[in-house]
């Protein structure tokens, strides 16, 4: 078993975000990015072991947060429903 751990600054990518592209799944008109990390943990090429903590310091508020986005989302994909792209109104009509 060999065992691998981040200890140094030096060792993280130069470039750091939220995400990045992978150009392995993008295309010229798709951008499929994942995040930042991804190369020093999922999309390592071996067999590997992924652990990851999410912490939760105000569980009501984080609650109330999500219950709203839900809601938020939800409304915009009834109203998106409602509406036609304009792609589809061109073949409507």
């Amino acid at each position: 078993m060999q065992l691998y751990t981040l200890a140094d600054a030096e060792d993280l990518p130069a470039q750091c975000g939220s995400s990045l592209p992978y150009d392995r799944y993008s295309s010229e008109r798709t951008r499929f990015t994942v995040g930042f990390a991804s190369p020093m943990g999922l999309l390592l090429n071996c067999n590997h072991i992924y652990n990851q903590f999410i912490v939760i310091d105000d569980m009501q508020l984080t609650m109330k947060k999500l219950e709203s986005k839900r809601l938020r989302l939800q409304s915009l994909s009834a109203y998106s429903r409602k509406m036609p792209s304009p792609v589809m109104q061109l073949l409507i009509s």
